[in-house]
Parts: C-alpha cells; structure tokens; sequence
C-alpha cells in the first residue's frame, strides 16, 4: 500500500491532457501511474486491525501479523474525488481516465 499526499489547490487538468495527448501521438513513453485524488481522513490507532486483514491474504487463511507488539499506528480512510493516470486500465486502452471512478 502506498500514500501519498499533496497541499496543491490548483487544477492539474490542462497538465494531464498535455501529457495524454503526448503520449498517445507517440511521444516520450510514460510508466503507469495511477493518481487517486480526494479527501482523507487520518485516525490514531486500527493499523494491527488492517494488517491482520493482509496477513489473512499474504501469509494464509487464519494468519495474523506477527509483529504483535507493534506501535498502534494510523489508519487513512480516503473519499475519492477522480482517479486519473497511465496504465492499462486507462482511456487509451479501454478505461476511463480523467473521469471519476467512485
């Protein structure tokens, strides 16, 4: 799992219209991404819960996180605005990039 945040206020959207367009007349080739934009919602604690939800997944059926005495951690709970990016799942192969996916 991987978070990632930004402050920015403006709007990207003429950036990325840009960079489609570069992209599928040829241009530099990108590397998927996958941009996920909206609003989180960070708590104290829960992060044992969540990686005992993984374990179940990557290590096997009935297993739990093994490191026990882990600090409790935080849990982000993201309202997603717009899903946008380059990849496989994408406009210009099938998909639906630029427009939300909620």
């Amino acid at each position: 799992m991987c978070c990632a945040s930004s402050t920015r206020s403006t709007p990207v959207g003429g950036h990325r219209a840009r960079r489609r367009r570069q992209h599928e007349s040829g241009g530099e080739p990108f590397h998927p991404y996958l941009v996920i934009r909206g609003r989180a919602t960070i708590e104290p604690g829960g992060a044992l819960d969540v990686m005992d939800r993984l374990a179940e997944f990557y290590i096997g059926a009935g297993q739990k996180f093994p490191m026990r005495d882990a600090p409790p951690g935080f849990t982000v709970q993201v309202a997603v605005d717009e899903v946008y990016g380059v990849g496989p799942w994408s406009q210009a192969d099938g998909g639906s990039e630029g427009t939300d996916q909620t």
